[in-house]
């Protein structure tokens, strides 16, 4: 997936879900090049959390994590390296919508709620299923 399939993808919803940064990393070297970036960018909060930065890095490179939303950034990253090669682009248009919707929660104060990652798959499946053919299509995916 390209960035301007990725932002086909994201123009098929609301304009809340569009004004979020929008990165697919196709690489574990892709993703540490990012992470340090982020790590420049975020300085002391890079250190205070440095714990868990190092624990979702982890994840990440373990592939046990398909997609992260930084709220400090205001950016989604999506991990193709993590996902199977013959689904890769219709599974992160998946893991994309559950992302967006992290971005939408914190953008209307809902990030602390209890069932957030309930939410979020709910919604992306939904967005999943109602823009199947249209995914497909951007995609060029018979």
């Amino acid at each position: 997936m390209n960035k301007e399939q990725t932002q086909q993808i994201v123009n098929l919803l609301h304009e809340d879900y569009r004004d979020c940064k929008v990165q697919i990393i196709k690489s574990k070297s892709q993703f540490i090049k990012w992470k340090i970036v982020e790590l420049v960018k975020l300085k002391s909060f890079a250190f205070i959390h440095r714990k868990y930065i190092w624990s979702h890095s982890k994840e990440v490179l373990s592939n046990e994590v398909a997609g992260s939303y930084n709220s400090k950034l205001k950016n989604i990253q999506v991990y193709q390296f993590s996902m199977l090669e013959d689904c890769k682009d219709l599974y992160t248009s998946l893991v994309l919508f559950h992302e967006l919707r992290h971005h939408y929660q914190d953008k209307y104060g809902r990030l602390d709620r209890h069932d957030i990652e309930d939410d979020c798959n709910r919604f992306a499946w939904k967005m999943y299923d109602r823009y199947y053919a249209e995914i497909k299509n951007i995609l060029e995916i018979n």
